[in-house]
């Protein structure tokens, strides 16, 4: 079974796509990396829920929830990343991964979250139902 964790990491940290312009290896499941005080954009994601095995083949379809912060104190700068992030993952068929391959990404939803209450950092939150094998 695939490490569909890894998987997504290693899809969104390919460098030469706008999304590795932005956040470069920031991107970060399930937390962000210790230290990290939104100076440069980044996004923390992790697996809400995961159906293995879809029939009898080897493919998973798992719902990650991302968290995108733009590096500022600016709601404009995290929504950037989203927007960075959601065009790295509805253009899928361009690349593969060691851990596997992603055949589709479907977007659930999108919204703006507000600052966080510990950190103040604004955040924008997106939630993809991605299917790999």
């Amino acid at each position: 079974m695939i490490d569909t964790a890894q998987l997504v990491h290693e899809f969104l940290t390919v460098s030469g796509t706008g999304l590795y312009t932005l956040c470069a290896d920031r991107i970060w499941c399930p937390q962000a990396k210790a230290g990290w005080t939104n100076t440069a954009a980044a996004i923390v994601f992790h697996p809400s829920s995961e159906v293995p095995r879809i029939g009898a083949t080897d493919v998973i379809r798992s719902t990650f929830v991302f968290k995108c912060y733009g590096g500022s104190d600016r709601f404009t700068d995290a929504r950037a990343v989203y927007r960075a992030l959601a065009d790295r993952l509805h253009d899928v068929s361009t690349q593969t991964a060691t851990e596997g391959n992603i055949i589709i990404a479907k977007q659930v939803t999108a919204n703006q979250l507000p600052a966080d209450p510990d950190t103040g950092y604004p955040a924008h939150m997106a939630i993809f139902q991605i299917t790999m094998e």
